[in-house]
């Protein structure tokens, strides 16, 4: 099945793959062999995370296009802390200046036109510069609001612990606390789809805390003093009065949407 709705189309000449199965699942993996990707969802975006299986050693320019309804536009201030595809990571982008998303179905769209039939999405075009290394192999485009990078801020032993879990790196725990950090802002009204969070300022901290609690429930009884607190810091970090969330739905952040004021976040 999927989660979060993101719907993953591989392009190659005139054939066209479905990825959207594969990358929902936590146990698939597929490979870079295409000319483009196209990611489709229900609400405009400006982010997704990339979990790279095997790392691509060939670093071309990633490049990112909107669909709006008439051609596919560049993006702007496009920032790949992936490193096209190098490291795992989160990739964020605007429309241009003066363009906007259009929601469509593909066989309105020219390039998607003799592909799978989809309907009423928003979506977005990836491709490189150049031919990136097609040994490369992806294990899931989603979303992360927080980053493994930052986790040692608030706990400087937690990469000791990824042994003892037989694990190379936290990303497990990210994804799912952010889709759990997705599910509570769902909850207090918020939030209707996880696109909406544009601007990780207020939330990568929550999410952080909520990636602890994870992994020191992981980690047995021993260490529930610590999940206690990382519960209790990612409930008190998401009390803020305000949260900079795209109320509008148009993949940007604009001051109405950081001027939001929260006046009630608890149940």
């Amino acid at each position: 099945m999927l989660h979060q709705w993101i719907r993953v189309i591989g392009k190659k000449g005139a054939v066209f793959t479905d990825l959207s199965i594969k990358n929902s699942d936590d146990g698939q993996t597929w490979a870079w062999d295409y000319d483009a990707l196209y990611i489709g969802k229900q609400f405009p975006f400006n982010n997704f995370h990339i979990w790279s299986e095997t790392a691509n050693t060939t670093l071309e320019d990633m490049q990112i296009s909107i669909w709006d309804g008439i051609d596919f536009k560049p993006a702007a201030d496009v920032l790949d802390a992936s490193s096209s595809f190098s490291t795992n990571g989160i990739v964020q982008f605007v429309p241009g200046e003066h363009d906007s998303w259009g929601r469509y179905d593909t066989e309105d769209i020219p390039e998607l036109a003799a592909g799978p039939k989809i309907f009423d999405l928003y979506w977005l075009k990836l491709d490189f510069a150049s031919a990136i290394d097609i040994t490369t192999v992806i294990k899931q485009i989603s979303y992360a609001f927080t980053d493994e990078r930052f986790l040692p801020t608030l706990d400087n032993d937690i990469n000791l612990y990824l042994s003892p879990l037989g694990q190379t790196s936290w990303v497990p725990q990210i994804l799912m606390a952010s889709m759990q950090t997705a599910i509570d802002l769902k909850a207090r009204g918020l939030i209707i789809d996880e696109g909406q969070i544009v601007q990780f300022d207020d939330f990568y901290v929550s999410a952080a805390y909520k990636t602890l609690s994870l992994i020191y429930f992981n980690l047995g009884p021993d260490f529930n003093d610590k999940r206690e607190m990382a519960i209790k810091e990612y409930n008190n970090n998401l009390k803020t009065r305000r949260l900079t969330i795209d109320n509008d739905m148009d993949g940007r952040v604009d001051q109405s949407d950081m001027r939001n004021r929260i006046r009630q976040l608890t149940r």
